[in-house]
């Protein structure tokens, strides 16, 4: 009888050590996967970090100023307010030549993790990656991101001005058009048109002006020179 019980919980002890082994084979699987992991994951991240130090270094060693950048935070560990703004206005420069005005959210983090990288005393230990203050991509801020606004409002009044000189090229209106008006126009001497006005009108009236003092005639029905309005004549007399 005694015989017979323990042949049958023999079995039932080698099923449970069967279940054993495989749980432990299967948590030995899991905490392998998550060691791989955690090593590609580290690799992946020490591979994005030597990329963006050698970006941010080779930038600053070509840029005027930019050596001494560097050679002012190996001295001391850090750098001051106007010593950082020269390198944010170095890299945000170089970063919307290469990349446009509106650089790829990624190529701004690549920046600011350079940052961080080349300089690491300049890291924020208590943000997620440590760069956030140059550039955080969730909200868009940071000084690289502040200095790429400043960058875009300069081109866009540069170019509102660029716009607005070129109104008052002579080639954008008929020659013939000045000979028809140009007697009666310069003759009765408007006054400059309100602001409000397009801006086309006011370019015209100069122009005529300016044909008039270089004494260029200007043939209609009379005879239209530059000195017959100096002296308030009519223009049949000239």
């Amino acid at each position: 009888m005694e015989n017979h019980n323990l042949d049958s919980a023999s079995p039932q002890a080698s099923h449970g050590q069967s279940n054993l082994s495989l749980s432990s084979s299967i948590d030995s699987s899991d905490t392998q996967d998550t060691v791989i992991i955690e090593q590609s994951s580290s690799r992946k991240r020490m591979r994005l970090d030597d990329e963006a130090k050698k970006l941010v270094e080779t930038i600053l060693v070509q840029k005027p100023g930019g050596e001494r950048i560097i050679n002012k935070y190996n001295r001391t560990k850090s750098l001051g307010d106007e010593t950082r703004r020269k390198m944010v206005n170095i890299l945000a420069a170089d970063m919307t030549e290469k990349n446009g005005t509106s650089p790829p959210r990624q190529v701004k983090e690549k920046y600011a993790r350079g940052i961080v990288t080349l300089f690491p005393y300049l890291s924020d230990p208590f943000s997620k990656n440590g760069y956030e203050h140059y550039y955080d991509g969730e909200s868009g801020t940071g000084y690289l991101a502040w200095r790429i606004k400043t960058i875009q409002k300069g081109l866009a009044k540069e170019r509102r001005a660029s716009f607005e000189g070129t109104q008052c090229v002579p080639n954008l209106i008929p020659f013939s058009f000045f000979i028809y008006h140009s007697a009666i126009f310069l003759r009765s001497r408007p006054p400059p048109p309100p602001p409000t006005l397009f801006l086309g009108t006011l370019c015209f009236w100069h122009l005529l002006q300016h044909y008039a003092t270089q004494h260029v005639h200007f043939h209609s029905d009379h005879c239209v020179q530059h000195r017959c309005w100096q002296s308030e004549r009519e223009p049949s007399s000239c």
